[in-house]
């Protein structure tokens, strides 16, 4: 469902992860103290079946997931996110892969960045975008694709997504969305594990 709100800038996720506010402090946490945790260790389990798992991450935020996902053993072939801080704190948590990480918007194609894996993630990305269909298209047919979406309202949010039909609904042009799992029960996430049509 829309929620006729727009995008917000780079800037304001800038404040988010580096200025004086209060949410700041949990994206600084190891993955296992977020609570976004079993989400994340869910989809570390559908990489780790994939033959050569490997990940790269769309919308990055300060590198948890990615941190989890390479010390479960998976490749981190990339990531990038829109937000300069939350790069920079992307690169100072794997400072080994600093390199792999980097400043881009996901408005702006094509994705010459994008390095080949066995999976796509994007965590929390598709509903701050208005054009999340185009997003989506500039992915490589056949690439497995693991993302999430909220069920709630939220100032920077410019969709929600309240049932799996929804979902299924906004991405089936696109997607082949194989499973849809709920996570927390106030402000339910869906997690959902899909293939590029």
């Amino acid at each position: 469902m829309e929620t006729n709100r727009p995008e917000y800038p780079a800037e304001w996720y800038d404040e988010v992860y580096h200025g004086d506010h209060v949410k700041k402090v949990r994206y600084h946490l190891p993955a296992e103290k977020s609570s976004y945790f079993p989400l994340w260790n869910q989809a570390v389990g559908w990489i780790k079946q994939l033959p050569h798992p490997s990940v790269f991450d769309l919308g990055c935020g300060t590198g948890q997931f990615m941190d989890l996902a390479y010390r479960s053993g998976i490749v981190v072939t990339g990531g990038v996110d829109f937000s300069s801080e939350a790069i920079k704190m992307c690169q100072e948590r794997i400072p080994t892969h600093a390199i792999l990480f980097s400043v881009q918007n996901l408005n702006q194609r094509p994705y010459t960045w994008l390095r080949p894996s066995s999976a796509i993630t994007l965590f929390e990305v598709l509903e701050h975008i208005l054009d999340d269909l185009s997003v989506l298209e500039a992915l490589p047919s056949g690439q497995k694709i693991i993302f999430s979406v909220p069920s709630f309202k939220c100032e920077n949010h410019v969709r929600l997504f309240q049932t799996p039909k929804e979902i299924e609904d906004r991405y089936a042009g696109l997607l082949n969305i194989k499973s849809s799992i709920p996570f927390r029960k106030k402000h339910v996430i869906w997690l959902c594990n899909a293939e590029k049509k």
